[in-house]
């Protein structure tokens, strides 16, 4: 399947499922799409569609999966998909798509997953508060503010990638009570502070903790490298735990065989 998608799909008012993945679609996505109001699964990834994603996608209330990664959209995310409260999946990584992702993200009760890394947003994280999250990767952006503390909240979260960003601020305490939390990655950032010390029922699914390239200050808490011991699938520990040049100390020493990887980091406050 090769070409655009053809204004003229707008009229099939019964489509539900607009999928045409890893083709060779070119063009924009037509501006009337938002007529399409029974669709509930659009996946067009991996082709080479261009141009914004128009206004009217917001008016497509039954839309529960979009996925339209590895293209090459510019422009942002409009204010008016923020509308979509049923959404489940939302995949635009690998485009070259900018401003804020909207605020009415943070409002959806269904999102499982978000997936924007390599793109150019930028501005703050919205405060996700779907209490089904399992997956967020913003990373490989210009994002800027705190980590969303609610985030961490949600019972069913596996991954979250923030690397590769300008977000300041904290690592949120409440990450320890992400129970089935396998994956955290926070490393190229500019964050500052301490690393939180975990009890040792704390993180018992943690798989990947990338810490390094901020501007933490203070240890690698004696909690991370018990669970190091323990947790067969605890496998990446990644701190700023060798010294920058010219200085004596790391920003995290870390014990003996307790990280994987050590970064010289940034200078702390």
């Amino acid at each position: 399947l090769s070409g655009s998608i053809p204004d003229s799909i707008t009229s099939l008012s019964d489509l539900t499922d607009l999928i045409s993945y890893n083709s060779s679609l070119t063009g924009t996505i037509p501006l009337n799409i938002g007529l399409l109001s029974n669709l509930d699964h659009i996946d067009v990834s991996k082709n080479d569609i261009n141009g914004e994603i128009p206004e009217s996608i917001g008016t497509l209330s039954n839309l529960e999966k979009f996925i339209l990664r590895d293209n090459a959209l510019t422009g942002s995310i409009p204010a008016s998909m923020g509308d979509l409260t049923l959404l489940k999946e939302f995949f635009f990584e690998n485009n070259d798509l900018d401003g804020s992702i909207p605020d009415g993200f943070a409002n959806f009760t269904y999102l499982e997953t978000i997936s924007v890394t390599n793109n150019a947003f930028s501005n703050e994280i919205p405060g996700f508060s779907s209490p089904v999250l399992k997956f967020v990767d913003l990373s490989n952006n210009r994002l800027s503010g705190s980590i969303p503390e609610i985030i961490f909240e949600s019972d069913a979260l596996e991954v979250v990638y923030l690397s590769n960003n300008t977000i300041t601020g904290t690592i949120p305490e409440n990450v320890l009570n992400a129970t089935l939390l396998r994956d955290l990655w926070i490393d190229g950032n500019l964050l500052t502070g301490t690393i939180p010390n975990p009890e040792e029922d704390n993180l018992p699914s943690m798989s990947e903790l990338l810490l390094d390239s901020n501007s933490l200050s203070g240890p690698v808490p004696d909690g991370l490298c018990y669970l190091r011991t323990v947790l067969e699938d605890f496998v990446s520990l990644h701190a700023d735990c060798v010294p920058r040049e010219g200085v004596d100390a790391p920003n995290n020493a870390c014990a003996e065989g307790c990280c994987t990887a050590c970064e010289s980091g940034k200078p702390t406050p």
